[in-house]
This record gives C-alpha cells, sequence and structure tokens, in this order.
C-alpha cells in the first residue's frame, strides 16, 4: 500500500516536524489517517469522505506508529464495506 505524507507543514517545518498525516489513494477511496489533529490532539484518527466517514477514532494513542493506524483504517473500511455490501444483499432477498 502506498501511503503518501500529507501533513500541514509550516513554512520551515518539513524536516524538522515529524509527519502526523498520511493519506492513501487509489483513485476510487481516499483514506487519511492523522494524528494531533485540533480537535483530536492525542489519537489516531481517519476520514475517507467517499464512504461518508469523518474524524472516525481509531482508538489508538499518537504514540503508536502510522503503520499500526494505516492498517487499522484499512481493516475498519473494509468491515464498513463488507456491511454496505451485506445490507444490499439483505434488502434483494
Amino acid at each position: 500500500m502506498d501511503w503518501k505524507d500529507t501533513t500541514s507543514y509550516s513554512k520551515g517545518d518539513r524536516g524538522h516536524k515529524l509527519p502526523s498525516s498520511f493519506t492513501y489513494d487509489n483513485g476510487l477511496l481516499k483514506i487519511t489517517v492523522t494524528k494531533g489533529h485540533i480537535y483530536y490532539p492525542f489519537i489516531w484518527i481517519m476520514h475517507c469522505f467517499k464512504l461518508n466517514l469523518s474524524e472516525i477514532d481509531l482508538h489508538l494513542t499518537s504514540d503508536i506508529t502510522a503503520k499500526v493506524a494505516q492498517d487499522k483504517a484499512f481493516k475498519m473500511i473494509r468491515n464498513h464495506i463488507k456491511k454496505i455490501s451485506e445490507s444490499i444483499t439483505l434488502t434483494q432477498n
């Protein structure tokens, strides 16, 4: 999976500040994990606007690695899509 650093850096901070936001974009889904958000300063959160998911708490403290947050975000997205698929299947029967 190819995650890109999408941290908002102040002028001169790049290279001096650790990355805190990462985005995966496969052209269909765009998933972002962020730590240190202004409203959620000590946890990792996730966004996937295509699936109407915004500021979803990953239940990981900010000292957890980005890789762990990214893996958890993928797992949550897969579960969300599975529930959507199951609900469509149920309504067709």
